[in-house]
Order: C-alpha cells, then sequence, then structure tokens
C-alpha cells in the first residue's frame, strides 16, 4: 500500500485543479513531494479519477 491514500492524492490534484494555488503550495500544503504532485497531476488530466 502506498504513503498516500487515493482521498488524499484526489484532494490535492483538485486543489491545484481548481486553481487556488500554485503547484508549490498545494504540495507544501499536502505534505507531499513536489515532483509526486506533479506525476498525479498529469495523470489525472490523461486518465481522470
Amino acid at each position: 500500500m502506498g504513503r498516500y491514500t487515493e482521498q488524499a492524492k484526489l484532494a490535492a490534484v483538485q486543489e491545484y485543479c481548481a486553481g487556488k494555488a500554485g503547484l508549490r503550495d498545494v504540495a507544501h500544503r499536502h505534505d507531499v513531494d513536489f515532483s509526486c504532485l506533479r506525476q498525479w497531476v498529469a495523470a489525472y488530466q490523461i486518465h481522470g479519477v
């Protein structure tokens, strides 16, 4: 099992996609590595939920 739940990943990705903050700010707020969040966002944009 991964370190982050699917719900935590989705919350971070949706916050970023909503334009509420930049990628680095969202990553910091959710205690996620910047590069991980960038990968999650890319996967979300391609595959959706």
